[in-house]
């Protein structure tokens, strides 16, 4: 994999803006370890503007980041879910031909844009729980608890947020198509 300086900077940025985010002083605790985080808007953003490797990227680092300073230790099995969350809602600009970039954003794109955040949640963080039953001998109704508060949280959220983020994404893609360089 040849990354440009350009995304290698992208990943940063959106990692430690993820990763500071994720922190318990910004999020909402909703179940034991189990916190709704603005910060994953901030991957859902990424996600979509940069693709599915800055995706991934993005939300393994910032999440490793969000346990390294929040003091519990590195829960390998939830950093990956969100490289996951971040690899499928990176398939959007894919799936949509990167209308996006063009100042396209319609209902169906929306609808696409949550379907993915539900899907990354689910598979992402599904993941996640499978292997702390496996590996941590975490009970199976605490961590499918977590799965399900996390997945319905994360992509109301995301939702929510996203909408008004990708508008105005489209908004001012659509008007800097009608610059011209002098």
């Amino acid at each position: 994999m040849n990354l440009s300086a350009k995304t290698v900077v992208v990943i940063a940025i959106g990692a430690a803006l993820y990763g500071i985010g994720g922190l318990p002083m910004f999020g909402i605790p909703v179940f034991a370890n189990t916190t709704l985080k603005p910060a994953m808007a901030v991957l859902a953003l990424f996600s979509v503007l940069f693709g599915p490797i800055v995706g991934f990227l993005v939300g393994f680092i910032g999440h490793w980041i969000t346990d390294l300073f929040a003091g519990w230790g590195v829960w390998i099995t939830w950093v990956i879910g969100s490289g996951v969350v971040g690899l499928v809602m990176g398939l959007f600009p894919v799936i949509t031909k990167k209308r996006l970039d063009k100042g396209n954003f319609s209902i169906q794109d929306f609808v696409l844009f949550v379907l993915l955040a539900l899907i990354g949640n689910v598979v992402g963080y599904g993941c996640s729980a499978l292997l702390d039953t496996i590996l941590y001998a975490e009970p199976f109704t605490k961590v499918f608890t977590q799965l399900t508060i996390i997945a319905a949280g994360n992509t109301v959220l995301i939702a929510i947020v996203g909408f008004f983020i990708l508008k105005s994404v489209a908004k001012r893609n659509k008007q800097s198509q009608n610059l011209t360089e002098a």
